[in-house]
């Protein structure tokens, strides 16, 4: 999830701010790829600050079954990202 400095997620129903377990396209090795970006891309999990400066990325579990792995996380180009997905 997307946020700006005041929790908020910016945008309205313009843009995807979010990636759930549900929405999320997963990749062949069932990990997830988000792509976090000024505008939104082509990529299937791609995400968007609207053009915002800064921010926060929120990451939440709810009813894990236990200690979710920590998210590895990459500054890159959008085009670079994994692409084959399920």
């Amino acid at each position: 999830m997307v946020w700006n400095q005041f929790r908020a997620t910016p945008g309205g129903a313009e843009a995807r701010s979010s990636v759930n377990g549900h929405t999320a396209v997963y990749n062949a090795d069932r990990s997830v790829t988000i792509v976090v970006s000024r505008g939104m891309t082509a990529h299937p999990n791609s995400v968007t600050a609207l053009d915002h400066p800064r921010g926060n990325l929120a990451l939440r579990w709810f009813l894990a079954d236990g200690v979710p792995v920590r998210p590895e996380v990459r500054l890159g180009r959008a085009s670079d990202a994994p692409a084959e997905v399920d």
